[in-house]
């Protein structure tokens, strides 16, 4: 998608800082590239065209920004311009994770005093000193510095595209250091006062906050990539304390409305939340049902079921996934279930759902479930389910 990628870093608006995902796409069934997903969805909403050909979505992209740049060449000088200065500034800019964000919390990083705008002002002093050396091999090393930056420029200038830029900094920047006494020993004063004015001026790019170059929203994405791998092991506290951390920087965060849903329904299956983290979850799942139909399935089902949204619970029990004998679990344990959904869910294998599920079974018919439940499920696990159906369902009788 670099065709793209050109056109979304330079069309109106755009920082170029880092790549901006501008639609909110239902999750793919297979994990994909989110500006591959976008890119072909917009293709398709602006020509009406398939997306079978590459070259021709690469076309398609090149030409918009062609033709951006030359009816608009101010407003794109003005975009790189920018570019360039976030380019020089020390903030290392989103891709995938925000260096700041992480290293604030780590014990390794926290205290490390390098980074590119150190490694920026010292490389001001060695080129100089280079250039003073060697003419020519100065000349040759700003001409491949030039060249890279351009190609950066043009796209985005988040952390890893400059990476290159910053190898190439370490070597002058070792130069200055080599023999810092050269400065004095053979500079005039006039040329030290200038490389000491060249040197203010590097670090007051490299470290000042102009621009919104510190942007923090690039926070979200890092809260959510560490909700995100603390669900796949469990950790539901940790994705719950994530997840509405990112919905403090952005309310209308569909990805951080699920997780709080979802993590805070499988908490009370193994404690009792608090009065003010009970009322947040069910004002969290009444937002993902009224902002937020690309939900996943589970986790509408779970905010359906917090909010006591029949409708949409009877929707689900309508279909044949495992989600529709969830529903009619959820509907029966809300004592909204008629005699028809009852019967229905008596006669429905046992494993037939997961939680919401086991919990009616459990409350329905006790005994054989019990004689289920020993048989297919490790001991003590019936007796925590009626904990958590407690939790969840404090209304309801022991047994129907």
């Amino acid at each position: 998608q670099g065709a793209y990628n050109l056109w979304a870093a330079n069309q109106p608006g755009a920082h170029g800082r880092y790549y901006v995902q501008t639609l909110d796409l239902p999750p793919p069934a297979q994990p994909d590239n989110p500006a591959k997903l976008e890119s072909l969805a917009l293709y398709s909403r602006e020509t009406g065209r398939p997306t079978t050909s590459i070259d021709a979505m690469n076309a398609h992209w090149r030409a918009r920004f062609l033709d951006y740049v030359s009816h608009h060449p101010f407003q794109w000088l003005g975009q790189l311009a920018r570019k360039s200065y976030a380019l020089l500034n020390n903030w290392e800019q989103y891709n995938n994770k925000t260096y700041a964000f992480h290293r604030a919390r780590s014990p390794w990083l926290r205290w490390n005093p390098l980074g590119w705008g150190a490694l920026f002002v010292l490389a001001v002093a060695g080129a100089w000193r280079l250039h003073a050396r060697a003419p020519a091999t100065a000349r040759a090393a700003g001409l491949l510095s030039a060249a890279g930056a351009a190609g950066i420029l043009l796209f985005f200038v988040s952390a890893r595209f400059r990476l290159p830029l910053a190898a190439l900094l370490c070597v002058p920047a070792g130069g200055a250091l080599a023999h810092p006494r050269w400065f004095f020993r053979e500079l005039s004063s006039a040329h030290r006062a200038t490389l000491a004015l060249a040197m203010f001026a590097a670090g007051l790019l490299a470290f000042s906050n102009f621009d919104g170059v510190r942007d923090a929203r690039p926070f979200i994405q890092d809260h959510l990539l560490i909700a995100r791998a603390a669900q796949t092991v469990g950790d539901d506290a940790e994705v719950w304390t994530h997840a509405t951390a990112a919905l403090t920087l952005d309310s209308s965060r569909r990805d951080a409305t699920e997780f709080v849903v979802t993590s805070g329904f499988n908490r009370q299956l193994g404690e009792t939340l608090s009065d003010d983290q009970l009322a947040a979850w069910r004002a969290h799942a009444s937002q993902l049902l009224t902002r937020h139909p690309t939900a996943t399935p589970a986790a509408r089902l779970i905010a359906a079921t917090a909010t006591r949204d029949l409708v949409a619970l009877r929707v689900f029990a309508a279909d044949s996934t495992p989600a529709a004998f969830d529903a009619l679990g959820s509907l029966a344990l809300l004592a909204t279930a008629d005699s028809t959904e009852l019967i229905r869910l008596r006669r429905t294998a046992p494993d037939a759902g997961t939680t919401l599920f086991f919990m009616a079974r459990q409350t329905l018919d006790p005994e054989s479930f019990e004689t289920w439940a020993r048989l297919h499920e490790p001991p003590g696990w019936s007796n925590a389910l009626t904990r958590a159906r407690a939790r969840l369902f404090p209304s309801l009788p022991a047994s129907k």
